[in-house]
Order: structure tokens, then C-alpha cells, then sequence
């Protein structure tokens, strides 16, 4: 995602652009990750218009806007006293877990990029947030290509394909009512995620990525 290395053959990236001087720009351009690792999900100080335009001149007010509205973000920014001017405090320390989350969403979504990666976008959620969550990823599909990294895996059926890795080895792909019915290690992750009834309580494959 950050091209640290240099392409040296063959191609990559959601259009396919060619190994050139250009590719690491034009790479940038198509993607956009959304990194939520934290509870603060990497926000700055500022106003929450400012975090989701990001330093980004290109990226116009009403951009910013709609991406918030596709994070579902509008209906909390209404009910802030200074709406999209509202100070986010330092690292979003005004702002709820989720909330913060879905601004650095809306932030990769002003982009418009082709391929968007989400890592651990429902990690440490209320039922609420994660919900919401779950609703914008939904409708970006056929618009945008969304890779979801997660360890907990809550949003199996937002998914077309899921890889599983276990020890940094693919070990299943496939689509999830095809993982529940032939998977048992899925299965398994799905039970202790208390997404499925029944099942065992042995431990889920390291590094489990969807």
C-alpha cells in the first residue's frame, strides 16, 4: 500500500497500471486505506471537516460532506453545536469510538478511490457503530473494491469472498455461506464470534484476515 519497493515486473492495483516512474502516484491516487487499529483511528487535531479533507486542496467541501454522509456520520455532525466545524479534539478525544472511525472512513472515501482497505473498521465498537459501519460498507459495493482486514470477523455476509490465513498461509477462499457449510475452522471463529449457535470453543487460526 505505501510502495516501499519498487514494482519490477508484471502489474498491480485495481486498473492494472504497468510498473512505471508514475506508478507509485497514480497507485496513491486509486487507493485509500482506513486505519482503525486504535480507538483513536489516527484522527488530528482540528475541525472534522478538516479531518476528513485531510490537507487534501482538491477535495471540496461538498465532498467531504457526501463521503460523511456515505460513513453515516451526518446524523451525529448535526447534533453538534458547530457541526462539521466541531473541534475533534486532540486525536479525537471528543469524539466517541465510533465516531472517530467513521470520519477516518469518510476521510479515505473523499478520495473516491477505486480500492479502499479497512483495517479492523469494527474493532472495539458499540452494537450501534458497528452496525452503521456495516451499513456503508454494504452500499459502497459496485462502486469501490473494499478489502476488510479483521481478526473478529463481524461482518462476514457484507463480504463476496473471504480469504482465511493461519500462519501467514491462505488456507480458504471462498464466499461465506460457502466457508459456513465447508469450513469448519470459519465455523468455528463465526461461534466464538457469537455469529452462529452451537459449535466448538477451540482456538481460531492466527492472523484470520477478510
Amino acid at each position: 500500500m505505501s510502495v516501499y519497493r519498487n514494482i519490477t515486473g508484471g502489474s498491480i492495483g485495481p486498473t492494472a497500471p504497468s510498473p512505471s516512474s508514475t506508478w507509485p502516484s497514480r497507485w496513491a491516487t486509486a487507493t485509500s486505506p482506513a486505519m482503525a487499529r486504535r480507538s483513536w483511528a489516527l484522527l488530528l487535531s482540528g475541525t472534522i471537516d478538516e479531518n476528513i479533507q485531510f490537507y487534501r486542496p482538491h477535495i471540496s467541501t461538498e465532498q467531504a460532506h457526501a463521503a460523511a454522509a456515505a460513513a453515516r456520520l451526518t446524523d451525529d455532525i448535526d447534533a453538534m453545536p458547530d457541526g462539521f466545524d466541531t473541534e475533534v479534539g486532540e486525536r479525537g478525544s471528543r469524539l466517541s469510538g465510533g465516531q472517530r472511525q467513521r470520519v477516518a472512513i469518510a476521510r479515505a472515501l473523499a478520495g473516491r478511490p477505486q480500492l479502499l482497505v479497512l483495517d479492523e473498521p469494527t474493532s472495539a465498537l458499540d452494537v450501534r457503530s458497528e452496525a452503521l459501519i456495516r451499513q456503508s460498507i454494504a452500499e459502497l459495493k459496485g462502486s469501490t473494491t473494499v478489502v476488510i482486514i479483521a481478526h473478529r470477523i463481524s461482518t462476514p455476509d457484507v463480504c463476496d469472498r473471504i480469504l482465511i490465513l493461519e500462519h501467514g498461509r491462505a488456507i480458504a477462499f471462498d464466499t461465506p455461506a460457502a466457508l459456513r457449510r465447508d469450513d469448519a475452522s470459519f465455523r468455528e471463529v463465526l461461534a466464538l464470534s457469537g455469529l452462529s449457535t452451537g459449535g466448538s470453543t477451540a482456538t481460531p487460526p492466527k492472523g484470520i484476515g477478510a
